[in-house]
């Protein structure tokens, strides 16, 4: 009986794996069809960065992009944010988690964001004190990382951020970073 319930378990667990496996497919062909349809590049990452929240189950989701120099420009939140709209900050390449992944073009896994100083400058309002895990994901393409895909827990939701496959958003990530690519060059 053990055993038989074991893998009833097991099965169930596989079957939520491939459930959001789907879920990742489905929203890069979305961002795919959106960016083929002639939406604007906010618009195409504010969806990239609201879907990735949604299936991920995290509270927030933000997109940074290469800038001039030194810069990345945080284009777009999704979920809780306390920055006033046309209000988000400019975070640097130096010094900052996003600005790591950028120049490695490596994914990045913080366990807790409240222990990182470089975190602040990357996605967090002044007041906001309660983010946890993050993972940071490159959005990379043939010509180098385009931009940073970040998504955050709060300390309370910790058992959702370790149920995350990374290499989930690393696919999406990438995807959404080729059709923004091909876009541009349309």
């Amino acid at each position: 009986l053990a055993a038989a319930a074991g893998v009833v378990i097991e099965n169930a667990r596989l079957y939520e794996d491939a459930t959001r496996r789907e879920e990742w497919l489905a929203a890069t062909a979305e961002i795919t069809g959106l960016l083929s349809a002639g939406v604007g590049r906010t618009d195409a990452l504010q969806t990239v960065a609201d879907r990735a929240r949604e299936i991920a189950a995290a509270d927030v989701a933000t997109v940074v992009v290469r800038a001039d120099g030194d810069e990345l420009d945080l284009v777009v939140v999704s979920g809780k944010s306390l920055f006033p709209p046309g209000d988000l900050p400019r975070p640097t390449i130096q010094g900052s988690l996003a600005g790591a992944v950028v120049e490695s073009g490596e994914t990045m896994v913080v366990e807790d964001a409240r222990s990182d100083p470089r975190v602040a400058r990357v996605v967090l309002p002044p007041d906001w004190d309660d983010l946890g895990p993050l993972i940071l994901v490159p959005m990379r393409t043939l010509d180098g990382v385009e931009g940073v895909l970040t998504l955050g827990w709060t300390t309370e939701h910790v058992a959702t951020f370790r149920a995350v496959d990374v290499r989930m958003p690393e696919r999406f990530a990438a995807q959404a970073a080729l059709a923004l690519q091909i876009a541009r060059a349309r």
